[in-house]
């Protein structure tokens, strides 16, 4: 009995069982070949192109381990927004989930991670008060977590415009100057859990990760306007709450400003319309290798994101 497909129709065939439905081993091609058997391929052709399938993913895997052995590789996660105490838990945890699936070298805070409502010059709810004790509780508890499944990697914090409240509360009130406790890195335990701490940005790798002071009225444009301000740098930001990226390209260099989205709860009590706030949750990746740069957004709806080929839920 002949075949009816053509030898390159069946082959395809076979590679996108083989994609479509995650086939590791032969146990599972086995399995899902009884329930849900390729039309027009034999199983003994299947089993034979699986053995290609599985020599070219092996060959694959290592031109990509040995790529990084000789590049400088490594990744930098940025998260910003989280504006504990009003962060989304569910959402963090599936992104702090990635984070240690993926071990990154950087994990950079971009600011507000404290909302430090309480210290806020603006009128408040009494039904949202919290007092900033209970922020930094908190957050410390969060980081102190996290720090034990990523033993490797370096924890930068710069402060947003939320934590800048603490300053502003020293300025009014000057017979408070010179109080060390009242220093971010001290008031939040920086030291005593490992994480560096700046004022106002890091750069890593010529890559600058900066919590922002613009904001403009649609996404994208605020990365511009970073982007310009910082002379044509690369870089991201996080404040706007939105997600979207800038690039420009002059003498064969392209520039990149992110804006890096948020982790917080998406819907403000102080707007009558929420949706009116038009943010968006996620964060974004910088892969760093031979002197370059590249960015990857990675967008979370409803707590769900995908990555690395991983569906975090």
């Amino acid at each position: 009995m002949y075949d009816l497909l053509s030898v390159e129709e069946r082959e395809l065939r076979c590679y996108n069982y083989f994609h479509s439905n995650k086939i590791e081993t032969r146990e599972q091609l086995r399995e899902n070949l009884q329930t849900n058997p390729i039309q027009g391929v034999r199983v003994k052709f299947v089993e034979e192109m699986f053995s290609d399938f599985q020599e070219v993913k092996k060959q694959q895997e290592k031109r990509l381990v040995d790529s990084m052995k000789d590049s400088d590789y490594h990744q930098t996660f940025a998260i910003s927004d989280m504006h504990i105490p009003f962060q989304d838990d569910v959402t963090l945890r599936n992104i702090f989930d990635c984070l240690v699936n993926h071990q990154p070298k950087n994990l950079v805070l971009v600011g507000d991670i404290l909302d430090c409502y309480s210290i806020s010059r603006f009128s408040k709810r009494p039904d949202r008060m919290r007092n900033l004790q209970e922020e930094i509780d908190i957050f410390y508890r969060t980081m102190k977590e996290l720090k034990k499944y990523l033993p490797n990697t370096s924890i930068k914090y710069c402060l947003g415009n939320h934590e800048a409240r603490l300053e502003k509360i020293v300025l009014d009130n000057p017979g408070l100057f010179g109080l060390k406790n009242l220093k971010p890195e001290k008031l939040f335990r920086l030291t005593e859990l490992d994480i560096e701490f700046q004022k106002t940005k890091f750069v890593v790798d010529g890559f600058i990760y900066y919590h922002g002071d613009r904001c403009r009225n649609a996404s994208g444009y605020t990365a511009k306007a970073e982007y310009e301000d910082h002379r044509m740098q690369d870089g991201l930001s996080g404040h706007v709450h939105r997600l979207s990226n800038y690039y420009s390209s002059y003498a064969k260099t392209i520039g990149q400003w992110y804006e890096n989205g948020c982790t917080c709860l998406l819907e403000p009590d102080y707007l009558n319309d929420p949706d009116k706030a038009n943010w968006q949750q996620g964060f974004t990746v910088i892969d760093h290798y031979n002197g370059v740069n590249q960015g990857t957004q990675v967008l979370i709806q409803d707590h769900t994101f995908s990555y690395g080929g991983n569906l975090y839920k």
